[in-house]
C-alpha cells in the first residue's frame, strides 16, 4: 500500500487527502494534482484560509500521531472541491470526475444533499444524465466511501 499523503492545518485542525480531487495520494503526485492547487489557494490567495497557520504535508504511515490527526482533524474535502470550482470553474474537475469514482461520489453527495446549490447547474452536466442512479449503485458496491459535508465554504 505505502504512504498516502495529506495536507494538514494544525492551527485549525483541518486536513484533506492529496488525492481528494483525483490523482494519486503518493509522494510523486504532490504538486501535480488539483488537491495541490487547492492547497495553494488555501495558502497563497489574498484571503487564504490557511495563510499564516501551522501547516504541513503528512504521510499517514510515517506520522507518529496519525491516529490522533485522523480522529481530531476535520476532513475538508467538500470545501476544497467547491472552493476550487468557485476559483477555477468546473472544467478540470469535470474531466477528473469521469475517471475517479471517489470524486464522482463526493460530488454526487454534495449535489443530492443540496450543498452545491450555487454550482448545481454547472456540476450536474459533469456527473452525467443518470448520476443519481449510478451514485446509488456505487454506494451499494463501494465499502470505502465516506462522504464529507461542507464545514467552512461560503460564496465570495
Amino acid at each position: 500500500m505505502g504512504v498516502y499523503y495529506h495536507y494538514a492545518n494544525h492551527t485549525k485542525k483541518e486536513r484533506f487527502a492529496a488525492d481528494s480531487l483525483g490523482g494519486s495520494p503518493k509522494l510523486r503526485a504532490l504538486g501535480y494534482t488539483l488537491a495541490s492547487r487547492a492547497f495553494h489557494l488555501l495558502l497563497a490567495s489574498p484571503h487564504g484560509r490557511w495563510l499564516g497557520d501551522n501547516i504541513s504535508i503528512l504521510g499517514d504511515d510515517i506520522e507518529k500521531d496519525w491516529d490522533i490527526i485522523l480522529k481530531e482533524y476535520t476532513d475538508i474535502q467538500a470545501d476544497v472541491i467547491l472552493m476550487l470550482i468557485q476559483k477555477d470553474g468546473t472544467g478540470e474537475i469535470c474531466s477528473i470526475i469521469r475517471e475517479d469514482e471517489n470524486l464522482f461520489m463526493q460530488m454526487c453527495y454534495l449535489v443530492i444533499t443540496g450543498q452545491t446549490k450555487h454550482f448545481r447547474r454547472d456540476i450536474e452536466p459533469c456527473l452525467g444524465a443518470e448520476y443519481q442512479k449510478r451514485y446509488g449503485q456505487l454506494c451499494k458496491e463501494t465499502q470505502l466511501f465516506y462522504p464529507k459535508d461542507l464545514t467552512f465554504f461560503t460564496i465570495e
